[in-house]
């Protein structure tokens, strides 16, 4: 290779959370091939077709690369073009705005389970006294913190890191089959050793359609799922 070529060893950044070992091989700074990642268990090297096509998306001639600002109304489609400074000096005088008026509190953070970048955020609340939920448990969220009273860590066990013989896998208003593969994988392999696995979502997705047990509840009824298994345990 020449002295401009190197291999950088890093993690696929999409949103699934499995976050799945990338081989990039860079050639004058610019990412040129993708590839799976070496563990030391080789069952752990793998990508999905949306990981490979990571070169695509960091490239599309689409992909915004700056701040864009409103000039026109609502829905008219009409950007301009602005500097990271004005963009940061306009989103902080708009909170500060908010906060003087309604409260810190107001200002409400939602992430949905990114990973380190969940931890910014919630520093970020933090310094504005403002509220926080992730779905990774850092901020105003009940769950994580049942979590570690009953399992001693948080979100307890996953059946894609712990459980290698589970008997029963319950898939609750998830989609791995189209949205996590590797995860899915690991679930059809319990069937595969014997496990049960029952879905619970609205639709009837690729999912739903290989489990044992398919039940279709009504969307927004899962609270009263919840407590109804509650008062049954």
């Amino acid at each position: 290779m020449e002295a401009t070529d190197r291999s950088v060893r890093t993690i696929c950044n999409l949103g699934c959370g499995m976050g799945c070992g990338i081989l990039a091989h860079v050639k004058d700074g610019i990412i040129a091939k993708i590839e799976p990642g070496d563990f030391p268990d080789s069952k752990y090297k793998h990508l999905c077709a949306r990981a490979l096509a990571t070169i695509e998306v960091t490239y599309h001639p689409d992909r915004l690369r700056h701040p864009l600002k409103r000039v026109g109304e609502r829905g008219e489609g009409k950007w301009q073009r602005i500097s990271w400074d004005e963009a940061l000096d306009t989103i902080g005088s708009r909170l500060n705005d908010i906060a003087a008026r309604h409260g810190p509190r107001s200002l409400y953070w939602q992430t949905a389970g990114v990973g380190l970048l969940d931890m910014v955020y919630a520093r970020l609340a933090g310094c504005l006294w403002a509220s926080a939920v992730s779905l990774i448990g850092f901020g105003d969220a009940a769950g994580p913190c049942a979590d570690r009273v009953s399992f001693g860590t948080l979100w307890g066990e996953s059946y894609q890191t712990a459980f290698e013989e589970p008997r029963l896998c319950v898939v609750w208003g998830n989609n791995p089959a189209e949205t996590q593969p590797f995860g899915m994988r690991k679930l059809l392999d319990a069937r595969d050793n014997g496990a049960k696995i029952i879905v619970l979502d609205p639709r009837y997705t690729p999912t739903a359609a290989l489990a044992d047990q398919y039940i279709p509840i009504r969307p927004g009824t899962d609270t009263a799922l919840v407590l109804g298994l509650i008062h049954v345990i």
